[in-house]
């Protein structure tokens, strides 16, 4: 055929080896799609709950020296990288949220840009490998890793470790020296990851499969032997150090079924994106399809060139399921409450790996599909290519529209947060210092998006917008009451299990309902209890 389409089509489904030129070029048109879907919530969006004790921590607690630096972030001494990553990008971007948030999209696209270059050192196809690293990029079900600055921690870990399989499997496919030199690099890139955030950790652990992809059972059970030989010293002091306690055996192995079941309404969104997809017709049509490309595998007779693809294909679907269970191993020790996939807003970010098998299984299933339709026909593999790319451009549009609608309700608590400190300072416009503010009638939350809930949240906000770090300020969440004591006042609520002291002296304690917009100091246990019934929580 002549013209100019078979050439760039043959170009676009080649499969040989990848280099440096075009992951960057990948990496920029990546970061093009995420400027043009995410660009507005750098813009409108802000920080967000851990966000802004973050922030408060270093520009209030930091001092001289690299000890000092890292001094307020001791509380996760236990993953070493953090505690130098999150003051270092306070210390950058400083306490505008906007650097912050474009710093979040790029640590994603580098997330997105280490995983076209495995699948390119895997043999994917170019097209292929960047519609699905594309894919990964807009995924709805984790965005919160994109769209909040504190949750994109996730993302270089994971990128540190998708890069590091890819210098192991270029390891075990290189000879001498070099192969032992990098697979040592690759270990390096993984124990940054683990020290960094330990998301990976549950895949870094099944990493002998991916390495059975380059290289025979022995060769690739030796370098898993050196992987669990390094890392499952760090991993145990990570997790033994951690301040999840891990839940009981028999609450782990209930959250484990949770985490399955709710998988699978997962799997249903991310096949079909538009709508209100149902969980059971959706994933029988996955299965089906399934089903249909190994028998048509199993019919097809061993010489044919479809036969293989076929093979290679329901290959990467089922290694895409055994992505999806590696991304939340090491969320099954943890809060069912609180890690489960379904979870709105903030607390997606349990997917944000998982995602990787989720657009990796649908992606390859529409293949499947092609595959089965097109086989025998000529160009059958072009024919068969458009099917999965249709879908492909299909899904993004779905992933797309989701992700712009979950950015409106980010976006609109990050304006409630900024009406609820724009409130406080028309009513008290120089709070006197050691001053601790208690706001009432406003939202605390939208859809699983916090707008001020914590008790560290609002008192960064507060001591952010005075540069007062001895003001402190405590929202009433639903369920909370307000204490009146002999010498002051204390706020109650769920927060208090954080351990953060949510009391203040008399004199000190100010109740300021934003919605009426009203403000009165509480002076003494009389004026407490006269004062304190007229201030009660939003609604949540």
């Amino acid at each position: 055929a002549r013209g100019p389409f078979p050439a760039i089509a043959s170009a676009l489904l080649e499969a040989r080896r990848t280099g440096a030129r075009e992951i960057a070029l990948v990496a920029a048109l990546l970061g093009a799609l995420a400027t043009a879907v995410y660009g507005t919530h750098v813009a409108h969006g802000g920080f967000y709950n851990d966000d802004w004790d973050h922030s408060v921590r270093h520009h209030f607690g930091a001092e001289g020296g690299v000890v000092g630096f890292v001094a307020p972030f001791t509380f996760i001494s236990f993953r070493p990288v953090a505690v130098l990553y999150l003051p270092a990008t306070h210390a950058l971007f400083g306490t505008d949220p906007a650097p912050h948030l474009a710093w979040a999209l790029a640590m994603a696209v580098a997330m997105s840009a280490a995983l076209f270059a495995l699948l390119r050192t895997l043999g994917m196809e170019r097209l292929h490998a960047g519609l699905i690293a594309g894919l990964l990029l807009l995924f709805p079900a984790s965005d919160a890793s994109r769209l909040w600055a504190a949750a994109a921690t996730a993302l270089p870990a994971i990128a540190l470790y998708l890069a590091g399989t890819t210098v192991a499997i270029r390891g075990l496919r290189a000879t001498g020296r070099r192969s032992f030199v990098l697979h040592g690099v690759a270990l390096v890139l993984y124990l940054l990851s683990v020290m960094t955030y330990e998301v990976a950790a549950g895949a870094m652990l099944m990493s002998v499969l991916a390495y059975r992809l380059a290289a025979g059972w022995r060769r690739a059970a030796s370098r898993w032997a050196a992987d669990l030989a390094v890392l499952t010293p760090v991993l145990l002091l990570v997790t033994a150090n951690t301040w999840n306690a891990p839940e009981p055996a028999s609450v782990q192995a209930h959250h484990a079924w949770t985490i399955a079941e709710q998988a699978t309404t997962i799997l249903a969104r991310s096949a079909l994106p538009f709508g209100a997809a149902r969980t059971a017709p959706v994933c029988g049509a996955l299965a089906a399809v399934a089903l249909a490309g190994a028998i048509t595998c199993w019919v097809l007779p061993r010489a044919d060139a479809a036969r293989a693809a076929l093979r290679r294909w329901l290959l990467t679907a089922a290694a895409s399921v055994l992505a999806v269970a590696a991304g939340y191993l090491t969320f099954i020790p943890g809060d069912p409450q609180v890690y489960s996939p379904l979870r709105e807003g903030q607390f997606n970010r349990v997917n944000v790996l998982a995602a990787i098998g989720y657009v990796m299984l649908v992606y390859s299933l529409a293949m499947v599909a092609g595959l089965v339709a097109f086989r025998g026909r000529p160009r059958w593999h072009l024919a068969s290519s458009s099917v999965a790319v249709l879908a492909g451009v299909l899904l993004a549009a779905g992933y797309a529209q989701e992700v712009r609608a979950d950015i409106a309700v980010w976006d609109r608590a990050a304006a409630a947060q900024d009406q609820v400190v724009d409130t406080v300072a028309s009513l008290l416009p120089d709070p006197p210092h050691g001053s601790v503010l208690y706001t009432f009638g406003h939202p605390t939350s939208f859809d699983g998006v916090p707008v001020f809930a914590a008790s560290w949240d609002l008192v960064g906000a507060v001591q952010t917008r005075w540069t007062d770090p001895s003001l402190r300020g405590f929202p009433a969440i639903p369920g909370t009451t307000m204490a009146c004591g002999a010498t002051g006042v204390d706020m109650r609520n769920d927060n208090a299990e954080y351990g953060d002291s949510q009391a203040a002296p008399y004199g000190s304690a100010y109740l300021i309902d934003v919605a009426a917009r009203r403000i009165a100091r509480v002076d003494d246990a009389a004026s407490c209890a006269a004062l304190v019934p007229g201030f009660v929580p939003a609604g949540g």
